[in-house]
């Protein structure tokens, strides 16, 4: 090997190291930032991808040289900064408890680290005196409260981060509104029950499995009529096309396949949210949180076990 290869090589090795310490400092805006670009830099390759594989079929056959290297270097990108975003997460306890779940990579595991704070901040404002407060720096803030009883509180319940990302059904964002969710990590919770329901097979899946026994069930109660209540409502609200199969199953009292599919994988997001929110709060405050409502107050005791944990006992 030349001296100037082996200068390169040791070279491009310190800006790794470089790279992965640095990525351990980085601040939740900073990786809430490289969690949305790195999902522009994927879709932006997936469109270079058709772009290339509709050039190479086209009789014309237009070159695409440019074309293939603006994907290779979205690709390269992505690795780079999926390989940051792991160092970063990596270094949370939840961050690295996140990883080791079969279907949860570095992208996710950052995600729900920069969207989720386990201090929240409380305003004591009245609720339509908040609805007012639309520009950020009219936003009661710890740097610019509105009352000396504004203060910080523990997220003590996993149904919090339910709300934030936008995991109810019920709540609907009506014209004229502020969002009522968290979009990027609406979308994460989209891509965490995908990826359950990829894995759902893999012997090392531990979420994905509760997916399937979910789905069975909505599907059997879907089929025994349990939500034509439902079924009914969504014709009411909605203009279906009459020549679809929603309008065909909803007009049967069902709901769609499509819908069913969702709720399954969105019980199986709810109850690994339930486990990550366990384990970001003992991290942070080292002790369990509060045990919910029908377990501490109706005497329920059906809690899932954390699969690969402790973390940080």
């Amino acid at each position: 090997m030349s001296e100037s290869m082996s200068e390169q090589f040791l070279l491009q090795d310190k800006l790794t190291k470089d790279i992965k310490q640095a990525a351990k400092t980085l601040t939740n805006r900073e990786a809430r930032y490289l969690v949305d670009f790195y999902y522009q830099a994927q879709d932006n390759r997936i469109r270079a991808a058709g772009q290339i594989r509709s050039m190479e079929k086209s009789a014309l056959g237009e070159p695409h040289l440019t074309l293939d290297w603006v994907f290779q270097q979205s690709e390269k990108l992505e690795i780079s900064i999926r390989s940051v975003l792991g160092e970063f997460a990596k270094d949370k306890i939840v961050g690295a408890w996140s990883q080791s779940i079969c279907g949860i990579g570095p992208v996710i595991s950052a995600g729900l680290i920069a969207n989720i704070s386990m201090r929240v901040w409380n305003c004591m404002a009245p609720a339509e005196e908040k609805a007012k407060r639309r520009k950020p720096s009219e936003q009661c803030t710890k740097m610019n409260p509105c009352s000396v009883a504004c203060h910080e509180k523990p997220l003590n319940t996993a149904g919090m981060i339910y709300s934030y990302a936008g995991l109810n059904p019920e709540v609907k964002w009506l014209k004229g509104q502020k969002r009522p969710w968290n979009a990027s990590l609406k979308r994460l919770c989209f891509l965490i029950g995908q990826c359950f329901m990829k894995v759902s097979n893999n012997p090392k899946d531990f979420y994905g499995h509760f997916y399937r026994k979910r789905k069975e069930q909505e599907v059997a109660r879907n089929d025994a009529g349990a939500f034509s209540d439902q079924a009914e409502r969504a014709l009411r609200e909605k203009n279906y096309s009459k020549d679809t199969d929603a309008y065909k199953a909803l007009s049967a009292g069902r709901l769609p396949a499509g819908q069913i599919e969702q709720r399954a994988e969105r019980y199986a997001v709810k109850l690994f949210l339930s486990h990550w929110h366990h384990v970001a709060f003992r991290a942070e405050y080292g002790v369990d949180p509060p045990a919910p409502y029908a377990m501490a107050r109706a005497g329920h005791s059906d809690f899932i076990p954390i699969p690969n944990y402790p973390f940080g006992k």
